[in-house]
């Protein structure tokens, strides 16, 4: 019996801590930016333009948009890149 009510606890808990859409959004934005700047600077030391700048900057305008599952006691965001 124990047991089960501490089940419920901490599905209850699982449940009201689930993180929202706009949590994983702003996360996910957030690496995006870090792994762009940490790029740029090695673009940087690049001149010219060539085939994965030109990919890059393709995939680069249709990422940011990202796919939100909620478990009811998890959540995941998928960000296709």
């Amino acid at each position: 019996m124990r047991m089960l009510l501490l089940l419920i606890l901490i599905g209850a808990a699982a449940y009201f801590t689930v993180p929202t859409r706009e949590t994983h959004e702003a996360a996910a934005r957030a690496l995006m930016q870090e792994q762009a700047q940490a790029q740029a600077g090695a673009v940087r030391e690049q001149s010219g333009i060539s085939l994965d700048s030109v990919v890059d900057f393709v995939t680069g305008m249709v990422a940011g948009r990202g796919r939100y599952e909620n478990f009811y006691v998890a959540s995941k965001f998928t960000v296709d890149m």
